[in-house]
């Protein structure tokens, strides 16, 4: 009886060691595990939302600034041309007009 008390005691205390040890090695796995995806999916959001506004800042800065210059050039190149041939043409008009006048004067 009392071997088999003592072999009893022995096998609930191996068996509950190793059950102890084995939750806590499955439980320290699953939260590792655990651990790692969080932090992957918190660094992969991360680097996401970091990617996606430097883009972003960059898009709209590189477009505005180039719509800007683009504009402005243009739009100062198309006023310089159009004001410079538009004087030309009509000082030129202006000048054959008043050059035909005077003659018309003179020969009346």
């Amino acid at each position: 009886l009392e071997l088999q008390l003592e072999l009893q005691w022995e096998l609930q205390w191996e068996l509950q060691w190793e059950l102890h040890w084995e939750l806590q090695w499955e439980l320290k796995l699953e939260l590792q595990l655990e651990l790692h995806w969080e932090l992957q999916w918190e660094l992969k959001l991360e680097l996401q939302l970091e990617v996606q506004w430097e883009l972003q800042w960059e898009l709209q800065w590189e477009l505005q600034w180039e719509l800007q210059w683009e504009l402005q050039w243009e739009l100062q190149w198309e006023l310089q041309w159009e004001l410079q041939w538009e004087l030309q043409w009509e000082l030129q008009w202006e000048l054959q007009w008043e050059l035909q006048w005077e003659m018309n004067q003179r020969t009346t």
